[in-house]
């Protein structure tokens, strides 16, 4: 995770999660061409818990918004990776569940926060071994996308033998 991201995390409360309007909340996930993203599975993830470890943990669908041939950039050594960027928001039953979970924040009191994203994947290339993806978050129209995973890799396990 970039540390500007890693900066703007640290200012990110109780408040700001409770202020923030659900169907403004953005994910947008890159990956190598010749891969597919399962947008239908892909699942934004809030876990909440309070000084007593009270622990909520809730799921929320996403709806695809846009999807574009983009790149990105694949590392110091490496020029930019053509990419298919998608761009989604919660669906409508993960707008209405944010909003449950934060009425629930507003009636107790969370402190520790955490969140991520799952994307599984649609369609793999025969052949591929390993996939570099690059995730990003953005909770309002008028912030900027924070950069979760920058061209992360995960190497494929052979499941035969």
């Amino acid at each position: 995770m970039p540390l500007s991201t890693v900066m703007r995390l640290s200012h990110l409360d109780e408040k700001t999660l409770l202020q923030l309007d659900p169907a403004q909340v953005r994910v947008r996930v890159a990956i190598p061409e010749g891969f597919a993203l399962d947008v239908e599975q892909t699942k934004l993830t809030f876990v909440v818990a309070n000084a007593g470890k009270d622990r909520q943990e809730r799921s929320f669908g996403m709806k695809l918004l846009s999807t574009q041939a983009a790149q990105r950039n694949g590392g110091l050594f490496e020029g930019k990776v053509p990419v298919r960027s998608y761009e989604m928001m919660l669906n409508a039953e993960g707008i209405a569940q944010m909003r449950e979970l934060q009425q629930l924040m507003q009636r107790q009191t969370f402190k520790d926060f955490s969140f991520s994203v799952n994307t599984p994947l649609a369609k793999v290339p025969p052949n591929a071994r390993s996939i570099r993806f690059w995730t990003d978050l953005r909770f309002s129209q008028a912030d900027s996308y924070m950069t979760l995973l920058d061209g992360a890799e995960i190497r494929f396990v052979d499941k035969k033998g």
